[in-house]
């Protein structure tokens, strides 16, 4: 909720919650070890080839992310 919050405050818009994870087998084992549940909040658009050699990112959307970050914090640490 807190992440959802911090979302909508620096994208102006309700947050579009997916499941995600599966091919990152490390999550489960943070997860698991920690004992605490895993966040993952990604912030690119389709069509930004993500992981392939001409990758990019909108600046725009790389600001934002920045700030929910810190709102997020801001959000637990209330």
């Amino acid at each position: 909720d807190a992440a959802a919050r911090a979302l909508k405050a620096a994208f102006g818009r309700d947050p579009v919650i997916t499941g995600e994870g599966g091919s990152i087998p490390v999550v489960n084992d943070f997860a698991t070890l920690l004992g605490a549940p895993v966040l993952l909040v990604g912030f690119g658009l389709p069509g930004e080839n993500a992981h392939a050699p001409d990758e990019w990112i909108s600046v725009d959307n790389l600001r934002r992310g920045m700030r929910a970050m810190a709102m997020l914090y801001d959000e637990v640490a209330r």
